[in-house]
């Protein structure tokens, strides 16, 4: 257990982070990014963590670069606007 007096404590946050194949068809990954958006309601009831599950932050993947397909669902969505 850590006391007020023991001061700033360094931790580790982890991501979760959904990786496909390469060669996934750009349409699937475009459809996997499209339905985790629109199943966030029903993911949230099973996994509460499901609802840090945010669009503007998804897009983040580094070091991973991002599938083309989801990178086209993510400007076709617009999160950032």
């Amino acid at each position: 257990m850590l006391r007020p007096e023991a001061g700033e404590v360094e931790t580790v946050g982890v991501r979760t982070v959904l990786v496909v194949r390469r060669d996934l068809p750009d349409r699937a990954a475009y459809a996997v990014a499209e339905l985790l958006f629109a199943a966030k309601p029903r993911l949230v009831a099973t996994y509460a963590e499901a609802r840090r599950t945010d669009p503007r932050s998804a897009v983040e993947t580094y070091p991973l670069a991002l599938h083309p397909g989801a990178a086209r669902y993510y400007r076709d969505a617009k999160p950032m606007a």
